[in-house]
């Protein structure tokens, strides 16, 4: 999918409640803007469990491509000392 419509995109899905379905257009080129902007939804999330569904995600594609900074923030967020652990120990690289 081309970066010009990720947002919109990502809207649509807000929308009709299947968020979900973003990891399958989630990639190493446009982890950064869809992470920023489901971080950022989140705290605009109308009930609790829509802040957690959007955190999750952010989550989830953020393990998906391999960024574990972001999935550690969005678990940190989420507090969840389960995702916490899983975020660091799915980390390969020592540098990271």
């Amino acid at each position: 999918m081309e970066n010009g419509y990720i947002i919109e995109a990502c809207d649509l899905l807000f929308e009709i409640d299947h968020l979900d379905k973003v990891k399958e257009f989630a990639d190493t080129h446009n982890i950064k803007r869809i992470y920023d902007y489901l971080l950022a939804c989140s705290s605009f999330s109308t009930d609790t469990d829509e802040y957690l569904c959007t955190l999750r995600t952010a989550y989830e594609i953020s393990l998906q491509t391999f960024e574990y900074p972001f999935a550690l923030r969005a678990a940190i967020k989420l507090d969840d000392q389960k995702l916490i652990d899983e975020a660091f120990n799915s980390c390969e690289d020592p540098v990271v």
